[in-house]
């Protein structure tokens, strides 16, 4: 004579012991996806801080016309700013290093001020200014980044 108990027993064991599996199985798959988040979201920062260097390097230290490009370079360090501070605002939904979001947010910090800058006698100076400080934020990102 079948046991109803012992078949109704061992049905919801299995039943609870293939929801677990699929728990953990589907904790591991979003742990695999947040791993990808994370390294991708360290690529992207390293590639906003080269762009930001390469830019610089093309705009001002450009044989042809040395920091005569002051209206690109303004409007490319408000692009810029714009893309760094959405990247950083996106960076603190994830398990990355704070340290690296806020040298993110510094950078973005430099890149706005030649954009709100106005331009006068004295630009090309206060430019060298800016590029120095934009350059030394670029290397602050960098380093963090190499520390991960």
């Amino acid at each position: 004579m079948v046991d109803w108990l012992t078949v109704l027993a061992s049905g919801l064991l299995s039943f609870i012991v293939s929801i677990a599996s699929f728990e953990v199985r589907l904790r591991r798959e979003q742990s695999v996806e947040e791993s990808a988040e994370v390294e991708d979201w360290y690529t992207e920062t390293a590639a906003h801080a080269a762009e930001v260097r390469r830019t610089w390097q093309r705009l001002w230290d450009s044989p042809e016309h040395p920091g005569s490009n002051l209206t690109e370079i303004s409007s490319q360090m408000g692009l810029f700013e714009r893309q760094i501070s959405r990247h950083a605002s996106s960076g603190e939904q994830l398990d990355v290093d704070p340290d690296v979001v806020d040298a993110l947010d510094a950078l973005a910090e430099e890149c706005r001020k030649p954009s709100e800058h106005s331009f006068h006698s004295n630009s090309n100076s206060e430019f060298v200014e800016f590029r120095n400080d934009i350059l030394d934020a670029v290397e602050r990102v960098e380093e963090h980044l190499a520390e991960n």
